[in-house]
């Protein structure tokens, strides 16, 4: 099976002092959320099962991180089989670098959806 994991460079202690940051000002949040962005990503590993309850990893990551954040992470694999020995793994990764300025759009366009917004967006009646 083919599974995303998450992996952080974050001690308790550090993710605590972030989490405790997230409620300062609108400076020291921002500021809170990019430090957990850049020391948080996923990866793809690879475990095996005889019967479905009991999991042996095999591999932790299968795709080696150039970096350790949130942009450079991978998930939804999916394996394809094209021949009796050929396989390719299909995957997303996001596209992104989130700076400071870019935060401040995002939170702002969040800040401006009302609850009938997000609703809309989620049923793709959202124009």
């Amino acid at each position: 099976m083919w599974y995303t994991r998450i992996e952080t460079d974050l001690t308790p202690t550090d993710l605590e002092d972030t989490l405790t940051d997230m409620g300062g000002t609108t400076a020291v949040r921002k500021t809170a959320i990019l430090d957990l962005l850049n020391s948080t990503s996923t990866v793809i590993g690879y475990a095996t099962s005889a019967d479905g309850e009991t999991w042996a990893v095999q591999d932790s990551e299968v795709l080696p991180l150039s970096s350790n954040n949130v942009w450079d992470s991978v998930g939804t694999p999916c394996v394809v089989k094209n021949d009796a020995t050929d396989y390719e793994m299909w995957y997303t990764r996001p596209e992104a670098d989130l700076t400071q300025a870019n935060l401040d759009t995002v939170l702002a366009d969040i800040a401006n959806f009302g609850i009938a917004d997000l609703l809309d967006l989620l049923d793709g009646t959202s124009t």
